[in-house]
């Protein structure tokens, strides 16, 4: 509905993530005002999927969310597993991290117009 100005937006990563790589995420899972998940790196390429996992303190609702590695946008994230959220007997909900054996998994995204001739 207007104009953003002096922020500059994230690019799309010019290439294919690399297993490795240095991953965070930041989003708005459930409406929470945001959240920023740092410190992860890509575990798993899976070329058949144009996919990758990485171990990032994400929701399932954070689906959309970027995943960035330096100052470009990689993936979105669209899964993962391990449990969000539990209610207790007495109606509190507790909230969990993400286990050693969970992942989040991202589609990859790349700038496309790198490999395009005008």
């Amino acid at each position: 509905d207007r104009d953003v100005e002096g922020i500059e937006p994230l690019k799309l990563a010019s290439m294919f993530p690399l297993h490795f790589q240095k991953v965070f995420a930041i989003g708005h899972p459930l409406g929470v005002s945001q959240i920023y998940a740092p410190n992860s790196r890509i575990t798993e390429i899976l070329y058949q999927d144009e996919s990758f996992r990485y171990q990032l303190d994400l929701f399932s609702c954070n689906s959309g969310s970027p995943i960035i590695s330096g100052n470009r946008v990689v993936g979105v994230h669209v899964r993962g597993t391990g449990l969000n959220l539990s209610q207790k007997p007495e109606g509190c909900y507790e909230w969990y991290r993400s286990g050693k054996d969970d992942y989040e998994e991202a589609n990859w995204v790349y700038d496309l117009s790198v490999y395009l001739n005008d």
